[in-house]
């Protein structure tokens, strides 16, 4: 479900390539009007063995809030890994 989710909600157009993103988004509402936003998942691929959770206090929407930074992550990530090659 969780790969699910990515290939029919959030578009892997938003995540690096080839990662087969598994993950799920969040936004905990709280008393106050605000909300928490999260974004949780792995890599499906064996050859980026990457999982993760964003969690942002007050950052509203999940998947544009704590996905964005999930991305940016993944991407550095990747980056980093490739360098070390």
């Amino acid at each position: 479900m969780m790969r699910y989710n990515v290939e029919s909600g959030y578009g892997d157009r938003l995540f690096p390539e080839g990662i087969e993103l598994c993950a799920k988004t969040g936004t905990a509402e709280l008393g106050n009007g605000s909300s928490h936003s999260w974004f949780t998942g792995f890599c499906r691929n064996e050859d980026m063995p990457y999982a993760f959770a964003v969690i942002i206090e007050n950052g509203g929407s999940g998947l544009k809030n704590a996905g964005s930074v999930a991305s940016a992550v993944l991407y550095a990530a990747l980056e980093g890994s490739k360098n070390n090659d």
